[in-house]
């Protein structure tokens, strides 16, 4: 079973190809396997972090990104990196400022 989704661009609509398997529907992804050592780990050179995309940055009106590998205010990959992404990104969807912190009950 196969449906259409799409994403939004400054009004413009781009196609992006899904299907459902086991009752998940899945929308234009990509699947690989690292299978050598230097593709585990992504490295943080100088003054490279200027040209990561924040996690509203992804130039698609409904589309968040996050991992350590985003704008985050860390220059690492790490797990630190990867969790402070995720809160931006939560925050993204939330509509609140990207630095948010996570308030507690």
């Amino acid at each position: 079973m196969s449906g259409t989704q799409y994403l939004s661009r400054g009004g413009e609509q781009v196609f992006v190809p899904s299907y459902v398997a086991e009752g998940v529907q899945f929308f234009g992804f990509v699947v690989k396997a690292d299978s050598a050592p230097s593709e585990r780990y992504v490295q943080s050179l100088a003054d490279s972090a200027k040209y990561r995309l924040p996690a509203n940055g992804s130039g698609f009106e409904n589309l968040v990104i996050t991992g350590d590998w985003i704008q985050n205010g860390y220059n690492a990959g790490c797990v630190e990196a990867a969790v402070w992404s995720g809160i931006q990104a939560a925050n993204t969807i939330l509509g609140r400022p990207l630095n948010e912190v996570v308030m507690t009950r």
